[in-house]
């Protein structure tokens, strides 16, 4: 005789837990967002003072090949003080000109601006001269 196994009855679940609904807010009674907390302050870095007059120094170099080496020197010397750089040269597929132009935009302290000036004069092949601007009020 064969023996049947019974399969075990399924078990009833527990009754759920009725969750109990919150009620929904008025708008008086919505939540504001929470104010920002006041940042520390960092320390202000010193801000670079603004020239009055603008400073144009123009550079003229004969003979660029041999004399950029020291002119480069001084213009990293003061580099600092040197808003904008543009350099022109006559140039063509078949000529590459030895003379060149150099027009510096210059900022910071004039009297040590100008002294760049000074500087340059005395590499031979070398003209530099300033023009300043100042602004009228």
């Amino acid at each position: 005789m064969k023996t049947i196994a019974k399969k075990p009855a399924p078990q009833k679940a527990e009754p759920k837990t009725p969750v109990a609904k919150k009620p929904e807010p008025k708008k008086a009674e919505l939540k504001k967002p929470a104010a920002k907390k006041p940042e520390a302050k960092k320390p202000e870095a010193k801000k670079p003072v603004a020239m009055k007059d603008h400073l144009i120094i123009a550079v003229h170099v004969t003979d660029r090949l041999k004399k950029v080496p020291k002119v480069q020197e001084l213009l990293t010397k003061y580099g600092c003080n040197i808003k904008t750089r543009l350099g022109l040269h006559e140039t063509s597929h078949e000529v590459c000109s030895a003379n060149g132009i150099l027009i510096l935009e210059m900022f910071g302290d004039t009297k040590k601006c100008l002294g760049l000036v000074t500087e340059l004069n005395k590499i031979e092949g070398i003209e530099a001269k300033s023009v300043q601007f100042s602004h009228k009020v």
